[in-house]
């Protein structure tokens, strides 16, 4: 029987037969894999699930491989030492195949803890449906304005950085002198400022809160960001 090559992808070529006979789009499975090396750890990965989840994946794994390519065995492999912890892989593997391997629920497996791991690779290899998962999961419980502005500036994530903000003016207690390393004096100024004006126009009937001053105060840092996170976001 003769097949002829109607499209590549990703996962390789998809043929049709002159009987109408054709792969199936989601079950006819590649089974090309690369290895990466992380610290001192090989792992052995399917290269089609790596490539449809991250943008990075599809561009740096060669596609076919061969013997030459960076991943192709452990002699050659893809090392990615520089962006991660073999401990931290493993934690973006577990969500990424978690389904495949027994069928759980992803979201339910991870503390605060490893969706800050999950927030930096996928931020790192542009792999925009963990990232968001990530942030959704650990806005709840940051409750800090410094880490929230520095979450949110590390990784481009324009409303940690907005509510980081918020919260630093709002606050109870000042502003401290430490926040200036992590913060910066132009930040703190403008903070100094925002707060003042806040608290003379906090008893005001038609007090709306602080967030229009952030945005005009802020409005080329958070520009830049949105920028970025636009890009970041971007769905596959």
């Amino acid at each position: 029987m003769e097949f002829s090559k109607t499209e590549s992808s990703a996962d390789g070529a998809t043929f049709v037969s002159s009987h109408g006979r054709h792969d199936d789009d989601r079950f006819f499975m590649d089974n090309a894999f690369v290895v990466i090396l992380i610290e001192n750890v090989f792992f052995r990965l399917p290269v089609n699930k790596l490539q449809k989840v991250s943008e990075f994946f599809e561009k740096e794994i060669a596609c076919p491989l061969t013997s030459e390519s960076p991943g192709f065995c452990r002699e050659n492999p893809m090392d990615l030492t520089k962006d991660a912890s073999a401990a931290e892989f493993r934690i973006l593997l577990n969500l990424i195949f978690a389904n495949d391997v027994d069928n759980r629920n992803p979201e339910y497996s991870c503390g605060d803890k490893e969706w800050l791991v999950v927030l930096k690779l996928a931020s790192t290899w542009n792999i925009p449906s963990y990232r968001d998962m990530a942030i959704k999961y650990l806005r709840p419980s940051l409750i800090d304005g410094r880490q929230l502005v520095e979450l949110g500036r590390k990784y481009s994530v324009t409303n940690f950085v907005r509510d980081g903000y918020k919260e630093l003016i709002r606050r109870v207690t000042t502003i401290e002198a430490t926040d200036v390393n992590l913060l910066g004096y132009e930040t703190i100024i403008k903070l100094f400022q925002l707060r003042e004006a806040d608290l003379r126009r906090r008893h005001a009937h038609n007090y709306v809160g602080p967030e229009m001053d952030i945005e005009r105060a802020f409005a080329e840092e958070l520009g830049g960001l949105t920028l970025r996170e636009t890009i970041l976001s971007s769905k596959r």
